[in-house]
C-alpha cells in the first residue's frame, strides 16, 4: 500500500485528515438523506427544510405525544423559537444541539395561539392643539396570532407525573419578540378566560432570539 497516495486521497476533501473525514461524512449524509423511511419536508421559520423524524416518544400522557425530535442536514442551523409546520400542525423549536454533522432539534406541538398587537402608526391630522402642537391620529395594525404552547401543568422529568399549577395559572411558551403584549401586568385571553401576566421568563432568549415563557393568572 502506497502510504503517500493513501494520505493524498484522505486529504482530497480537507486540509487535514479530520477535515477530510468530516466532509466525507457530511457528503454521505447529504447524498442519502432523502432515502430514509423517516424523511419529511417541513417548513422551519417559513423555509422548506429536509428532516428525518427520529426518537418519537411513546407514552400515554400528552407530554409524550406532543414532542418530537428532528434530524437535519449537516450545517443546518435553525433558531430556537422558530415555528415548524409539520404534519399539518404548528410546532415550536425548544432545543437545538448545534452539531454541524448531526443537527438535532426538539420540537413541541403548539396547542393554542397568543394574540399580540399589530404595529401602531401615527399620522398627522393637520390640526393643532391649544398650544399649537400638531395632533396625530393613531392607527392600529391587525392583531397577530402567534402559535404557542399553553399548559396548566408542568413536568419535572420525562417519566414524572404532571404537576398542576396552583390558582388556575397558565404557562404560555412562544417565540420571543419585543412586543408590549408580553409586559408584566398586561392581560390576554385564552380558552375564553382572561389572564393577567404575573411572570415573564426570558432565560431561553439570546440576542433577541429564542423563547419567552409567560405566567398568567386568572383575572376578572
Amino acid at each position: 500500500m502506497n502510504i503517500d497516495a493513501h494520505r493524498a486521497r484522505m486529504l482530497a476533501n480537507g486540509d487535514n485528515i479530520g477535515d477530510s473525514l468530516g466532509k466525507s461524512t457530511k457528503d454521505g449524509i447529504n447524498n442519502s438523506f432523502k432515502d430514509s423511511p423517516f424523511y419529511e419536508l417541513v417548513t422551519i421559520g417559513g423555509v422548506e427544510t429536509d428532516v428525518t423524524v427520529v426518537g418519537e416518544n411513546v407514552g400515554e400522557n400528552i407530554e409524550s405525544l406532543s414532542k418530537k425530535y428532528l434530524t437535519l442536514r449537516p450545517h443546518t442551523k435553525p433558531n430556537i423559537g422558530s415555528i415548524v409546520n409539520y404534519d399539518n400542525s404548528d410546532w415550536v423549536v425548544v432545543d437545538f444541539n448545534r452539531n454541524d454533522i448531526f443537527p438535532l432539534i426538539t420540537i413541541r406541538l403548539c396547542n393554542s395561539t397568543f394574540t399580540i398587537k399589530g404595529e401602531t402608526t401615527q399620522t398627522p391630522t393637520g390640526e393643532t392643539n391649544y398650544r399649537g402642537e400638531p395632533l396625530y391620529a393613531t392607527t392600529y395594525g391587525e392583531n397577530i396570532l402567534i402559535p404557542c404552547i399553553a399548559e396548566d401543568k408542568f413536568y419535572m422529568g420525562d417519566n414524572d407525573q404532571p404537576i398542576r399549577l396552583a390558582g388556575g395559572r397558565l404557562l404560555v411558551t412562544l417565540p420571543y419578540s419585543n412586543n408590549e403584549s408580553f409586559e408584566m401586568g398586561k392581560t390576554f385571553t385564552m380558552y375564553d378566560t382572561n389572564y393577567k401576566i404575573m411572570g415573564v421568563d426570558k432565560t431561553k432568549m439570546i440576542n433577541g432570539v429564542g423563547l419567552i415563557i409567560l405566567t398568567g393568572e386568572r383575572s376578572n
